[in-house]
């Protein structure tokens, strides 16, 4: 299968669906990944962010495009022309994005725009950010418990990042055991949103 990852930052994808990724890549599966932004307005320069996804990526076999969408003002037109410009080249068969669901504007905006240039994959999911509101819903809890050490590594190399609180490995951890008791059916999950599932397969993958 072809897997498809949009992120609005450079860390986002790793800390939303990393370990999914990781599961996808030991499945055969290939990856593509997409961020929307250098992640400026991290407090770090842009080409140090950008560095970091694309070491993040290479370190899975995952492809990566990152773009220079402003960071913290992102546009859904000029979202759905980039997303739709590497999607219709690649033909994902799944594709993970942010949820709407989200404080953070540049995530609610990927949402939105991912939802428009994604619409003819198959299979489209919406992944939990830190920023998520209480209005997240998933519906689907892939079980990422044989993954998880392997995402450790992954949020590594943000190393421009590593101070942050969600970044830090017994919180990510924590909200990986949080969702998988709360799914009741595995360990450690990454908790997905289903925006639309054309075969209706319901579970994990």
């Amino acid at each position: 299968m072809k897997i498809l990852a949009i992120g609005s930052h450079p860390d986002d994808i790793e800390i939303g669906v990393g370990a999914t990724l990781l599961k996808h890549r030991d499945n055969g599966d290939d990856v593509q990944v997409i961020v929307l932004t250098q992640g400026e307005s991290g407090g770090q320069s842009p080409l140090m962010r950008r560095a970091e996804a694309e070491a993040a990526a290479a370190s899975f076999g995952a492809d990566i495009t990152v773009f220079t969408l402003p960071d913290t003002q992102v546009q859904e037109k000029p979202a759905i022309d980039v997303i739709e410009s590497v999607a219709s080249q690649y033909g994902a068969d799944v594709a993970y994005t942010h949820s709407v669901h989200d404080t953070h504007q540049d995530h609610r905006t990927a949402a939105y725009a991912s939802r428009v240039a994604l619409r003819q994959v198959p299979k489209l999911y919406a992944y939990r950010a830190p920023s998520v509101t209480g209005e997240f819903t998933p519906a689907r809890f892939p079980d990422v418990s044989d993954h998880l050490e392997l995402k450790h590594l992954l949020l590594s190399f943000h190393k421009s990042q590593a101070h942050r609180v969600y970044m830090q490995p017994e919180n990510v951890e924590a909200v990986a055991r949080y969702w998988g008791v709360s799914a009741g059916n595995c360990a450690y999950t990454e908790p997905l949103e289903v925006i639309h599932d054309r075969d209706c397969t319901a579970g994990t993958f």
